[in-house]
């Protein structure tokens, strides 16, 4: 869920992510954007903190430690709102739910006879 303050600061940080990621796709090529980069969703600012979120920890790990200072660089380049980043695992959303299913005793999964 993003947490974005108004539309005009979310139409500026989709626009910068969108300079920044078409930057990146440029520098380390097709496979790697799509594997680590286009996966990437803006959640909002707060507070000088761009939030942004990653489906799997496993991915979140790997950004970091191949990505995460390069997008940082150009990130603060572009926008002086920005004055750190954090990234987060989208798949809290889905652990919720999973939470939800195992407490619900009348829960019965859809399956397909």
């Amino acid at each position: 869920m993003s947490s974005y303050k108004n539309i005009e600061e979310a139409e500026r940080l989709e626009k910068n992510w969108q300079i920044i990621s078409d930057s990146l796709k440029v520098e380390i090529g097709e496979a790697a954007f799509q594997s680590w980069i286009k996966p990437i969703e803006v959640q909002g600012l707060r507070k000088g903190s761009l939030r942004i979120s990653l489906p799997t920890r496993f991915m979140k790990d790997w950004v970091i430690a191949h990505y995460l200072e390069e997008i940082s660089r150009k990130w603060l380049a572009l926008d002086s709102l920005v004055l750190k980043i954090e990234i987060i695992v989208q798949s809290e959303k889905a652990e919720k739910a999973e939470k939800v299913e195992k407490v619900d005793p009348t829960f019965e999964p859809n399956i397909l006879k």
